[in-house]
Order: structure tokens, then sequence, then C-alpha cells
């Protein structure tokens, strides 16, 4: 795996993220610190993901959809993958749980 320091490429960012969706969405311990911990790296990967996307242009305003490339419509469903995992972030109360509602509404 690439050091903390050397650039990364959008796609192996964003193959590690979901990598990390996929094994929390076979975890059954949601409450427990290793949870709390996958949920924040796959956040963080889709984070450097997102800026990564920025950074290149990968989409832009003036395009039409017959523009995107096949290979990078997967990135298309980016925020729509970091809504679905801070859906899963635990809360203790329903205090919590609409601040996590109204992030999550917000990365939609």
């Amino acid at each position: 795996m690439a050091s903390s320091d050397e650039p990364q490429s959008l796609r192996s960012l964003y193959e590690a993220a979901e990598e990390k969706r996929h094994a929390l969405d076979n975890a059954f311990e949601a409450t427990s610190p290793a949870y709390r911990a996958d949920l924040e790296a796959a956040l963080s990967l889709y984070a450097k993901a997102r800026d990564r996307m920025a950074a290149v242009s990968l989409f832009s305003a003036n395009e039409g959809v017959e523009d995107i490339s096949t290979t990078d419509l997967p990135y298309l469903l980016l925020d729509a993958h970091v809504a679905e995992l801070v859906q899963k972030t635990p809360n203790m109360s329903p205090d919590q749980r609409q601040g996590v509602l109204s992030e999550s509404r917000s990365a939609y």
C-alpha cells in the first residue's frame, strides 16, 4: 500500500473506501470502537476521493450525461455512499440521531 505522503490515485482512494464500506455492511457490533474506527476511515477515504475529484475536475456543470466516461460513472455515487455511511453512525440519544440524519441529508 502507498505511504501516507505518497499521492494516491482517485481510483485507489475510491476502491479503498468501497472496501471499507462493504466491510461495514457485514459488521454486527455497531457500537464497538473498531466499527467506529472503520466508519471514520471509510468517510475519510471518501472525503479524500471527493477532494481528488475536485482537483482533477472530473465532472463539469457544462457536460451532459453522454459526455461522462463509462469508467467514471461509479464516482457519481460517491455522495450517496457518504450519506449511507453517515446514517450508520452510532448514536445514543434522539438528539444525536437528529444530527446524524441532518448530516446525512446534506450529503445527498
